[in-house]
């Protein structure tokens, strides 16, 4: 690569964080650790840090195709989501889970469904 490439690689991770920063996204934060592959240690797996009481989870969705509002009444309803605004640069939801239901459950129903692209955790990345 030449580093100009390389250059520009190395900020597109703090123009997203940027853009999600300015939207007023926030979340449960998840952790990403990894140790030097020299140590011959594993990397760890991503870990999501438990919401607080006053925290909600919040779940990014991007559909497919826009829906008509009855539509998407009707998908908040069946998922047990509420909508607390939107990313409109990336045509993203951001949606809150209302009630208890499992988090990677409701990922994976999600992200079977027709309707959507991809649903994923809002939360803040940390790399060591």
């Amino acid at each position: 690569m030449f580093p100009r490439q390389i250059k520009a690689l190395s900020v597109w991770p703090l123009l997203t964080l940027s853009v999600l920063t300015l939207t007023g996204c926030q979340g449960p934060t998840t952790v990403i650790g990894r140790t030097a592959s020299s140590t011959g240690q594993k990397a760890e797996s991503p870990r999501v840090a438990s919401p607080t009481a006053a925290q909600k989870i919040q779940i990014l969705v991007k559909f497919k195709s826009e829906l008509r509002a009855t539509e998407m009444q009707a998908f908040r309803s069946t998922y047990g989501l509420r909508n607390v605004g939107m990313i409109q640069a990336l045509g993203v939801y951001v949606e809150e889970l209302e009630g208890d239901r499992p988090v990677e459950a409701l990922l994976k129903e999600l992200n079977a469904s027709p309707l959507v692209e991809y649903a994923e955790l809002n939360g803040q990345v940390s790399i060591p």
